[in-house]
């Protein structure tokens, strides 16, 4: 037990430093080192980068394999300017665990197309919350509350006697009328020709949705998060018309791992990560792009349409994504 407590300070008292140059840096460190099963900790992170547009963040589970701990959340918190060259982005993970036992958790990796750098592990000490067991006679088991039976009449007094019931009533009498007059104007129409309605592809309608975002000029007036959310939001559509999959409400790094657990191209995983990161940068850590990137951001969006497009509908698995694709219009 002694020689426990003696490696986890240790551990703990060990700062994470770069690996690699200064254009590529990462450092983490964690809110507090002791934590009870099911509580939270914070696990503050700083990069630093020269290319920021080509960075990407790998998170401790990512490469865990494993269930010591679990990332609740992450969110980029602020973005500096060191000089003309490096920027500093500051965010911070919120992680927990139910698993009582010194828990390391492994480096945060960070990498640009020309170097790579990683944290060092930290160390977080989980444990059992203190139960006196000396004092049985104070332990009380959880009783579920005491119901009594309605009967007719305590339903007919509520009924009568609460006017939020008339006003029911009323309303249940105007849904009535309105089913009826509709029904009557339906039957006039039944004999009238239905006019085929032609939906666009998901390919075709992402295009035009970049099309008219594209017309608005929000970069140009200063609303880059509502140009990045509405970017996002059409590629998250378009992935669930063409794979069926429900992205709509998933982060961005969720979605990045849902594509991965899909066994989707590495290609096609990395071009969409790149969009993200700048979107996720634009909309939560105060980052205003150059202005060419959202250039960039939207044409980077394009060729994922059309890398997309030629993985899912061109190779041998077109045919089961035409059925998907057939499946999410007829729930649209």
């Amino acid at each position: 037990m002694q020689l426990r407590k003696i490696f986890f300070f240790t551990v703990c008292a060990i700062s994470s430093v770069s690996l690699f140059a200064q254009k590529v840096s990462v450092q983490t460190k964690l809110d507090r080192h002791e934590i009870k099963t099911g509580e939270q900790a914070v696990l503050d992170f700083t990069i630093r980068t020269d290319d920021l547009t080509n960075t990407q963040l790998l998170l401790p589970a990512d490469s865990l394999g494993g269930t010591r701990f679990e990332v609740l959340s992450t969110i980029f918190t602020d973005t500096l300017d060191i000089d003309d060259h490096i920027k500093e982005i500051k965010g911070r993970c919120l992680i927990t665990s139910f698993d009582s036992t010194l828990v390391t958790i492994p480096p945060m990796i960070v990498q640009t197309p020309t170097a790579q750098a990683e944290s060092q592990p930290l160390a977080l000490n989980v444990v059992q919350p203190e139960v006196d067991l000396s004092k049985p006679d104070e332990f009380f088991d959880i009783k579920t509350p005491w119901k009594l039976p309605y009967t007719l009449r305590d339903i007919l007094i509520i009924v009568y006697s609460n006017p939020i019931s008339w006003l029911l009533m009323f309303i249940m009498l105007l849904f009535i009328i309105w089913l009826e007059t509709k029904f009557k104007f339906r039957k006039k129409d039944r004999n009238a020709v239905a006019v085929p309605q032609i939906r666009l592809s998901p390919k075709e309608e992402a295009e035009a949705n970049l099309a008219a975002l594209d017309k608005l000029k929000l970069p140009e007036q200063g609303q880059y998060k509502l140009f990045y959310s509405n970017l996002v939001e059409i590629l998250k559509i378009y992935i669930y018309r063409e794979k069926a999959l429900h992205v709509q409400e998933m982060t961005s790094s969720e979605v990045v791992d849902t594509l991965k657990r899909n066994a989707e191209p590495e290609k096609l995983v990395t071009s969409i990560r790149s969009i993200f990161f700048i979107a996720d940068m634009a909309k939560f850590a105060k980052y205003k792009p150059l202005p060419d990137e959202h250039y960039r951001s939207m044409q980077e969006a394009y060729a994922f349409l059309n890398l997309a497009d030629t993985t899912w509908n061109r190779h041998e698995g077109g045919e089961e994504n035409k059925n998907l694709t057939e499946k999410v219009e007829a729930e649209l």
